[in-house]
């Protein structure tokens, strides 16, 4: 083969290589964060490549570089497809309560009020869960709540830059757990629901948005934080679900994911591939930065994404049942 040609066999490798040593990295992992864009562009660059040799007259049977980069591309697809699909979801027990939730960061911006109340009613959920929910939302929506949901827990008022505030909004009883001293517990509302005398616990999340070097490093310390303090240890009946502002391709991900699990908590997935926020700039990028996990003692009987209206982020709507 020419010169070319071998450049153009190794090119994916010294990528792939390059990648790897900034995945750690603030660039890394915005390059991971729209991994299924790079993919395309992968699969495109094998396409073209591959019209490009068998033009040529290479023999590509024996390029034996060529064949692995085809496996790299089936691999990555693989894997990228195998964090939205799950077979897990099943019915309940018909002896089981039921428990519809919604779950979704609203944006703070957000001025479709009618809308967002249309929405909420047609879900008729037992659980509402919203970020960056701010004291104009709540006045304008306070009579739907106050009349459909009698026990709340707001974290709205006095809270860090650029925190923004975090509710809970329940058909059931509801305790809300005392806040620590660490600034980070403004990012996790942790709460107690009773329905026919078991209690879930709801620890809702919402990181810091890592549009910046400094806000990468401090959504970091916040994902150890959840690690350290807020889930420690395998628990019944727990659910954690929000906005943790990071994609499944993340080493940083990978790591939460992975010690989430040996707590044996599982990341609950949708049948359909899709993506949980847009850049607001131009919808054409999106990213899945969402997430939703349930302990032992539950099962998810459905779970899907919702167009939220006015928000660059869609809903998590699920119902769960007691086991």
């Amino acid at each position: 083969m020419s010169k070319i040609i071998k450049i153009g066999l190794i090119l994916p490798f010294l990528t792939l290589i390059a990648l790897i040593s900034i995945s750690y990295t603030f660039y890394g992992e915005l390059f991971l964060s729209f991994l299924p864009y790079a993919v395309g562009i992968y699969l495109v660059y094998m396409i073209t490549f591959t019209i490009l040799l068998v033009a040529s007259g290479a023999d590509i049977k024996r390029a034996n570089t060529y064949w692995v980069n085809w496996f790299f591309v089936f691999m990555i697809f693989l894997g990228i497809f195998s964090f939205y699909f799950d077979l897990g979801v099943s019915a309940a027990d018909e002896n089981s309560k039921s428990l519809k939730v919604v779950s979704a960061n609203i944006w703070y911006k957000n001025n479709e009020i009618d809308e967002m109340k249309n929405f909420l009613e047609n879900e008729d959920a037992d659980i509402v869960m919203l970020t960056e929910f701010t004291n104009t939302h709540y006045e304008a929506l306070r009579d739907y709540f106050d009349i459909n949901y009698k026990y709340q827990s707001l974290r709205i008022d006095d809270l860090s830059f650029p925190y923004t505030g975090k509710v809970v909004f329940s058909r059931y009883p509801l305790t809300n757990y005392s806040e620590g001293k660490n600034k980070f517990d403004e990012l996790f509302l942790r709460s107690s629901v009773e329905v026919d005398g078991k209690n879930l616990n709801l620890v809702m999340v919402h990181t810091t948005a890592p549009v910046n070097v400094s806000y990468y490093n401090s959504r970091n310390a916040q994902l150890e934080y959840l690690k350290t303090d807020v889930i420690t240890e395998t628990s019944q009946n727990t659910l954690l679900t929000g906005d943790f502002n990071v994609s499944p391709w993340s080493p940083r991900f990978l790591e939460v994911n992975r010690y989430l699990n040996n707590l044996s908590m599982d990341r609950v997935r949708t049948n359909e591939f899709d993506y949980t926020w847009e850049y607001q700039g131009n919808d054409f990028f999106k990213s899945h930065i969402d997430h939703t996990y349930t302990s032992e003692g539950l099962t998810t009987t459905s779970y899907e994404y919702k167009d939220f209206p006015g928000s660059d982020h869609k809903a998590q709507v699920f119902t769960l049942a007691f086991e």
